[in-house]
Parts: C-alpha cells; sequence; structure tokens
C-alpha cells in the first residue's frame, strides 16, 4: 500500500511539474516548495537527491527520494 501511495505522489509530483512549468532537474528548493504537497524537507531531499546522484531520468527515479 505504501508502494501504491508512492507511485500515485510521485505520478502527481511528476505530471504537477509539467503544468507547473517546474524542471525537478534544474529547481532551487523554493521552486520546488510553490508545488502542492512539497514543503521544505521534501524540497531539500529532492536537491540532495538530485545533487547526489545526478538528474532524474523517469518517473521512477523519485522512488529513491526520501519522503516521497
Amino acid at each position: 500500500m505504501l508502494r501504491f501511495f508512492s507511485i500515485v505522489l510521485a505520478a502527481f509530483l511528476w505530471s504537477w511539474t509539467a503544468l507547473a512549468n517546474v524542471d525537478v532537474n534544474a529547481a532551487t528548493e523554493a521552486e520546488l516548495t510553490s508545488l502542492p504537497g512539497i514543503g521544505p524537507a521534501k524540497a531539500a531531499a529532492i536537491v540532495q537527491h538530485r545533487t547526489a546522484h545526478g538528474p532524474f531520468k523517469n518517473l521512477s527515479d523519485l522512488d529513491a527520494v526520501s519522503g516521497i
């Protein structure tokens, strides 16, 4: 169930970024927090993961981010 929720959340975030013109591979923490459901902690986790592992190549890459 948790995995399903994570996938649904990741899909929502991925689609929302397209609608909001926020590129998860280039956005700052402040830009990421402008997305619904993304607070400072999740934004920081996304940026930290991206810095450590490189850009997200597909939707499933977001599953590896802590808190997503």
